[in-house]
């Protein structure tokens, strides 16, 4: 999805396929408001070229279905958005000087896919000519397409590896197996002329074109690698390396010099070759069986880095042993595997990706003043692989006096980038030295969700053990907060202040504090998957199973219990100034509920056996109920596992009718949304069908969200697409369609002002 290329608008989409009868009605109609990314939270894909330097201060790297642009200096994000008819990028390359990008994508062409490569010119001293969504939109520059590679004629298989010569006149490409073959394109004109292919033997990973020669390429896999010559005018001349030799596992490479290239193992060892033959071996550089993941090329070297959070600078030598070890570093999470790393332009500042779904920022002048604490030292690879060097150099004394007297100038910890040293003349910790982008993400699945309307700030919750708060508007991490075990349901009171976690034998009320989550109070409550604070912030509600538990905030007891639903409750809301809560089951089931007495409102219920409610969201003003759930058995021509948008006129208003005399039951087996006063508004709109198993079906989850100001409603699908519809829903078809994540949507909220639109999936993006 894009709407004029480079920019962040979004454009009409068709659903995916299942999602309406009538979805060329909704080309023909106006969308009742329009979208621009604004943000995103989060790394899709990793491994080496995962995250590329676009200029000082700013890297690309993938999101969702999206390219994003993110200046870490300002904290401002553009994103490069895919065309309508590409399914998915695979991966990209930008160009050596910085100016374009090449997005090898995966495009639906007459019921196929094929493959193709677009580039995109992104030139940062272009002037930003977008339209400015917000106050604070970012000033990094659009992006223009301006060369289109087609595959369809070549080959079916996924384009895996891109890469720019020096003078981007030439661009190599990669497809992957069954019939893996190296292209070489020249695209200095328009139509881009193919000027050499090769089927090569084994499956490719990476393939890389010599800054220095046009001419020469590596091609690395995990089992073999290969240079390769262009001889004018269509000949690829392959040479091995590696012809009688020990054989490796390979997992990265780059250029050092003319014919000269590095290579990383999964052993840990560091490969020279020279003139297209190995030369020389540097054996376990972060200890036996560390593998080697990302390799970076400096002017005076190169870092690598891999499992352990192992990052290692080597210096070149220009002598027989090539290079020697400088410094190394370790991130303080010693299970980390650093996975990508990209070094800016002006080599003063280095990004790297890891698998925790993060982004990790520090300066090369830092490490001069790295210091290893006893617990790192003993961690620490042996001697021989990671001795330190003098400074023989003038040029590193001088390098080292600036960076203290930076260090000491700023009084404290203040890394530019998130490098730089420490304050009067400290050295610097692996805690100071390593600082997380602001765009670091949750590293396993979201379990919570919650937002306040006093503070700019939600709440996430994971599995992997961690509650985070995120300021949107400063765009800053406010607190991440760990715990020894999974939290499996989050809500926050309308100030923000107070935080109700549930675990698997508890739940637990806490104050937020600035740099910590203070406990107040535990709850003998066991297994809750669902919670949710009052709008007033004197009740909230804990879902057990079928029973829905209301305790005051404030004296910490239970002034009741909703029992009724016969299967569990995944959705409640607060409404009609919290005397009313409303409750949707697996069963099908959604209950209004007195809260004064405990008691449900029979005159306003919906039964709907066939369908799984997950979310339930009741508007006021139009006394409209929207349903999302999931069908559980199949019904003529839809499959079971459906997920299915619904839409009920609840007819009476809640506060006006009476509880009912005796406790609250379920209905009658065979009961319908006919025998009480609410009437559907329409057929049900199908939004996807899953193709596997949710990892979300063990959890709770809200992927739909009310826009009373707007009048649309915000749907999330299995997809990852978001559609939206007009309110109250009138048709099946969607008015406007996002196609923003790779994985299925969990979570769907908007802001209290309701300027923005928050989404979170199951791909661990936001």
């Amino acid at each position: 999805m894009s709407g004029p290329e480079g920019t962040d608008e979004a454009v009409l989409l068709p659903l995916s396929p299942g999602a309406g009868d009538d979805g060329g009605e909704a080309k023909d109609r106006q969308p009742p408001i329009s979208l621009s990314y604004y943000a995103s939270l989060g790394v899709t894909g990793t491994g080496e070229g995962c995250v590329e330097h676009v200029a000082d201060g700013s890297v690309a790297f993938l999101v969702g279905r999206h390219v994003a642009l993110y200046n870490y200096e300002t904290q401002r994000h553009r994103f490069l958005l895919k065309p309508a008819k590409t399914t998915e990028i695979v991966t990209f390359s930008v160009s050596k000087n910085r100016k374009y990008i090449a997005l090898a994508e995966r495009v639906a062409d007459k019921g196929t896919t094929a493959s193709e490569v677009s580039i995109w010119h992104i030139d940062p001293k272009a002037q930003d000519s977008s339209p400015v969504q917000m106050a604070d939109a970012s000033s990094l520059p659009p992006a223009k397409r301006i060369r289109t590679i087609p595959f369809a004629y070549l080959s079916k298989n996924a384009v895996v590896s891109v890469n720019f010569s020096a003078d981007n006149r030439v661009l190599a490409s990669l497809t992957t197996t069954p019939d893996p073959y190296l292209y070489v394109w020249q695209i200095e004109k328009s139509p881009c002329r193919l000027v050499a292919m090769l089927e090569l033997p084994f499956k490719p990973a990476c393939v890389t074109v010599s800054p220095f020669s046009s001419s020469s390429l590596f091609v690395g896999s995990t089992s073999s690698v290969r240079f390769f010559k262009h001889i004018p005018p269509h000949q690829l001349k392959p040479i091995d390396p590696m012809a009688k030799r020990r054989e490796y596992r390979y997992t990265c490479h780059a250029w050092f010099d003319h014919d000269s290239v590095v290579a990383g193992t999964a052993d840990g060892d560091i490969l020279v070759f020279d003139q297209t033959e190995l030369r020389k071996t540097l054996p376990a550089v972060h200890g036996e069986n560390s593998a080697i993941w990302c390799i970076a090329v400096l002017s005076r070297g190169f870092l690598c880095a891999g499992e352990s959070g192992f990052v290692t600078l080597f210096e070149r030598t220009y002598e027989g042993a090539f290079f020697q070890v400088y410094r190394t570093v370790q991130t303080p999470d010693r299970n980390l595997r650093v996975s990508g790393m990209s070094v800016s332009p002006n080599e003063e500042t280095v990004v790297a990706c890891s698998d925790g779904n993060k982004l990790l920022a520090f300066s090369l002048s830092g490490m001069d003043l790295m210091t290893w604490p006893a617990a790192a030292a003993a961690a620490a690879p042996p001697a021989s692989a990671a001795r330190e060097v003098s400074f023989d150099d003038t040029r590193d004394r001088d390098r080292l006096r600036r960076s203290s007297r930076a260090g000491s100038g700023a009084g404290g910890n203040s890394n530019n980038g998130g490098g730089g040293g420490g304050g009067g003349g400290n050295a610097v910790t692996a805690e100071t030295f390593f600082k997380p982008l602001a765009v670091t993400f949750h590293s396993d699945l979201i379990t919570a969700f919650a937002t306040c309307t006093q503070r700019s700030c939600f709440y996430t919750a994971s599995v992997d053990k961690t509650v985070r708060i995120y300021n949107y508007a400063r765009r800053k991490l406010e607190l991440e907060a760990v715990f020894d075990e999974e939290i499996s349901a989050l809500a926050c009171d309308s100030a923000g202040l107070r935080l109700v976690l549930a675990f698997k034998y508890k739940l637990t009320l806490y104050c937020v504090l600035a740099k910590a989550l203070q406990p107040v109070q535990d709850f003998p409550v066991k297994h809750c998957k669902e919670v949710s604070f009052s709008a007033g912030g004197h009740l909230f509600a804990a879902v057990v199973v079928t029973k829905i538990f209301l305790y005051n905030s404030h004296t910490f007891t239970c002034i009741g219990f909703l029992s009724g639903h016969s299967s569990m409750v995944k959705s409640v809301q607060w409404c009609y100034g919290d005397q009313v809560l409303v409750s949707g089951g697996y069963e099908g089931a959604v209950y209004f509920w007195r809260v004064d007495t405990c008691r449900r409102i029979e005159k306003c219920e919906v039964l709907t056996k066939a369908i799984a409610h997950s979310v339930a969201r009741y508007n006021e003003d139009t006394k409209n109920l929207v349903l999302v759930g999931t069908l559980k058995i199949a019904d003529n021509d839809t499959p079971d596992g459906t997920t299915l948008l619904r839409s009920f006129k609840v007819a009476p208003n809640p506060t006006t009718l009476s509880p009912p005399a005796h406790p609250a039951h379920p209905p009658p087996a065979g009961g319908s949304a006919s025998d009480s006063l609410s009437q559907s508004m329409h057929q049900p709109i199908v939004l996807g069908v899953s193709s596997q198993q949710l990892l979300h079906s063990k959890s709770h989850v809200a992927p739909c969200a009310i826009s009373p100001l707007h009048k649309v409603v915000f749907a999330g699908t299995p997809s990852g697409q978001i559609a939206v519809y007009p309110f109250p829903i009138v048709g099946p078809a969607p008015c406007l369609v996002l196609d923003a994540h790779t994985k299925p949507v969990i979570f769907v909220v908007l802001s209290v002002d309701e300027r923005l639109l928050i989404t979170v999936s199951e791909d661990l993006s936001l």
